[in-house]
């Protein structure tokens, strides 16, 4: 009993402090790392299973009065250790997560091994190398976080905390966390939401082409989604929708194939977005790129749900400017009146050198562009470069014009540009603020013979008002790619008009639009890869 008692007092000599010392501190350093990462088994647990095995293997030792077999000790201490992280993982549900915090778990009751049969360097330098791997990993964590998506998930069912407990089971054994948001009442049903986060790869990173337009001139080549593809690179799924997409107007109709092709896309290509595509794609879709220059019919969809709308404005620049020149010419140098002519065989020279129809060059008509976004300012140097006078009215006036043009003002200031204007070409895009603001009242501010040229929106224009002027001689014409019902209905007034211009919005259509079109999207692939902002994105609230 003395021998006993003896062993039992060396046993509580200063080395024991020392070594329960050193588990606080190792147990504690790697415990705190945990803690600060947010993981589970963090300070507490940690220290406590330092300390626990540096007691137990000297209790052991001293005990066994150095017979003890090192290998039972050991052996002992991992099984109770085991059935603590065995614990952790069940608590976690089979996530990665649990498995990580069950490895420290080992580890650290490793290091108290060490250190109750007195290996105190080993102990120390392990512990030195589990934080570096752990700093490491958290690093490393950091650059994975950046390659993560979030998904959302509403779960329908009769109330039992078995199943969803094991529906979070599953999720979570394919490497994804899962964690409940909120949860209500729906008649009998309990209605869940969950968020789930993970690598992206595990969510299949998916754009859909959805530009299958029945319109050869707005059809995808092959060309351009393979270079889609490439810009995309490695890890991407490229889905092509191949029903038809309606691409007049706006778009933004959508198909069922479209809705079923958008469910888990994080990028959609389309002519505008629809309800049913914003819906289908709901928290997945990033980033959604419609290929007009309109985009009424998708903003509503789009608004507050987080995703970028991008749109192509600025490829239709170029040849709706090029129509609005000919346009303007078209009514200035008299064409309108020789087309009549040649219809009637008659040879109508006396008429024009008579000056009885009005002849006017370039260089002395004055333009007003409403609108001097890409379109407007594209018409502006157009107009500027060939002599005409320019000045413009855009909702943000201090972003002013191209160099030359006379003035930039705000949308009050449309009266004043219209009674300044020999062409006044309506070029805004279609938002609530702009509809029927070239309203009757602004058609009266135009000088005589005023020639009108709307590749806008048909809704910007108060049609009835500008077929009064015309009818009454008041404007020498109307050249109009747009109306405000499309197709324009038959025998309404405009078609048989001989001062209008009709054109079924075509103002657009060019052989280089998908050269110019694939280069904005294979551009803003680039940069959404990269992080950096898209270009043509499209305010929401504004509208355009």
């Amino acid at each position: 009993m003395q021998h006993f008692l003896g062993q039992m007092i060396e046993m509580f000599r200063l080395e024991l402090f020392l070594q329960l010392s050193l588990a606080t501190l190792f147990g504690g350093a790697i415990g705190l790392e945990r803690e600060l990462g947010g993981k589970p088994a963090g300070l507490r647990t940690n220290i406590l299973i330092c300390i626990g095995s540096v007691l137990y293997t000297k209790l052991s030792i001293t005990m066994a009065s150095g017979n003890s077999d090192p290998t039972r000790v050991a052996a002992q201490i991992v099984t109770g250790v085991g059935f603590i992280g065995a614990g952790t993982i069940l608590h976690a549900r089979g996530a990665v997560v649990g498995l990580t915090s069950a490895a420290t778990i080992w580890v650290v009751a490793a290091i108290g091994v060490a250190l109750g049969a007195a290996f105190y360097w080993e102990a120390a330098g392990t512990t030195l190398l589990v934080l570096l791997v752990l700093q490491g990993l958290g690093r490393i964590e950091l650059v994975v976080q950046r390659q993560t998506t979030e998904s959302s998930l509403s779960v329908h069912a009769r109330p039992d905390p078995n199943l969803l407990e094991e529906l979070e089971t599953v999720v979570r054994r394919t490497g994804l966390h899962i964690e409940r948001q909120a949860s209500r009442r729906e008649s009998v049903d309990l209605v869940i939401d969950f968020t789930l986060r993970g690598p992206k790869r595990l969510h299949d990173q998916v754009l859909v082409v959805d530009l299958a337009s029945p319109r050869v001139a707005w059809r995808i080549p092959p060309p351009a989604v393979q270079a889609i593809r490439d810009a995309l690179g490695a890890g991407w799924d490229v889905v092509q929708v191949e029903a038809p997409a309606t691409s007049d107007g706006d778009g933004g109709s959508g198909t069922e194939a479209a809705a079923a092709a958008a469910r888990g896309a994080e990028i959609y290509l389309g002519y505008g977005v629809s309800a049913g595509v914003a819906q289908a794609a709901r928290g997945t879709l990033k980033w959604a790129h419609t290929s007009t220059a309109g985009v009424g019919t998708s903003v509503p969809h789009v608004r507050g749900t987080g995703v970028v709308l991008t749109n192509s404005a600025g490829v239709h620049a170029d040849p709706i400017a090029d129509w609005t020149i000919a346009a303007i010419g078209y009514f200035a140098r008299g064409l309108d009146r020789m087309r009549e002519f040649q219809a009637e065989e008659h040879w109508a020279q006396p008429e024009i050198t008579g000056l009885e129809i009005p002849v006017r060059e370039f260089g002395e008509l004055r333009v007003g562009v409403y609108g001097l976004g890409g379109i407007g300012t594209a018409v502006a140097r157009r107009a500027l470069a060939l002599g005409m006078s320019v000045a413009g009215v855009r909702r943000r006036p201090e972003r002013g014009g191209p160099p030359g043009v006379r003035w930039v003002g705000a949308p009050g200031d449309l009266g004043r540009l219209a009674a300044e204007s020999d062409c006044l070409v309506i070029a805004a895009p279609h938002t609530d603020a702009t509809r029927g603001i070239v309203s009757r009242e602004v058609l009266a501010r135009l000088p005589p013979d005023a020639i009108v040229v709307n590749v806008s929106r048909g809704t910007l224009l108060d049609e009835t008002s500008l077929l009064d002027f015309l009818d009454a001689s008041r404007i020498r014409g109307a050249a109009l790619d747009v109306f405000a019902t499309e197709p324009l209905p038959a025998g309404h007034p405009l078609w048989r008009h001989p001062r209008v211009l009709v054109s079924p919005h075509v103002a657009a259509v060019t052989t280089r639009f998908w050269e110019r079109e694939t280069g904005l999207i294979v551009e803003n692939v680039r940069r959404y890869l990269a992080g950096a902002p898209l270009a043509n994105v499209v305010d929401l609230e504004a509208g355009y």
